[in-house]
């Protein structure tokens, strides 16, 4: 408490004219630069989401029952509904393509922030529920495409009690 109240000694202060502590500039220009990384990385991740999640809706609006709708479509307008329904999976498989292809560049304009910088928490943390998001599309995706085809897609499968951690 009393070296709380005591006023530094004039010896112990640094004079205006002594140029500050090498180590304490290169220190503070550190934290500066990995800051600033770190808030271009976010902005970075920030600017992806809206063309993520465009992608994500189109492949979500693949359906069995917009399967099913294509099939009927087509097959009033005379088309082989097999077909048009081929069409419609490849194209959401097309935009999953191009969603992966999009968190591949992220990656690389991630890393380009700073070469020399690792990714932080932060970063590998999003960029792990971006690919966690493009996997779970995929599996929808997917079980949609059977449920279409053979009327169910298997057992639902949720998280078992140890996938949670939960003893």
């Amino acid at each position: 408490m009393r070296a709380v109240l005591a006023p530094t000694l004039p010896s112990a202060r640094r004079p205006p004219w002594l140029p500050e502590d090498p180590a304490a500039v290169l220190a503070r220009r550190r934290r500066d630069l990995a800051a600033g990384v770190a808030r271009e990385r976010a902005e970075l991740l920030d600017a992806a989401r809206p063309g993520l999640d465009v992608r994500a809706e189109k492949v979500a609006e693949v359906d069995a029952d917009e399967l099913q709708e294509v099939a009927v479509v087509a097959r009033a307008l005379g088309q082989d509904p097999a077909a048009a329904v081929d069409r419609t999976v490849r194209a959401a498989l097309e935009e999953l393509q191009g969603w992966d292809d999009d968190l591949h560049r992220l990656a690389y304009d991630l890393h380009l922030v700073h070469l020399y910088i690792g990714f932080d928490r932060t970063t590998n943390a999003r960029g792990r529920k971006l690919d966690a998001d493009l996997e779970a599309a995929r599996a929808a995706l997917l079980a949609e495409v059977a449920r279409y085809h053979h009327g169910g897609s298997g057992p639902k499968s949720s998280p078992r009690r140890w996938a949670r951690g939960a003893v």
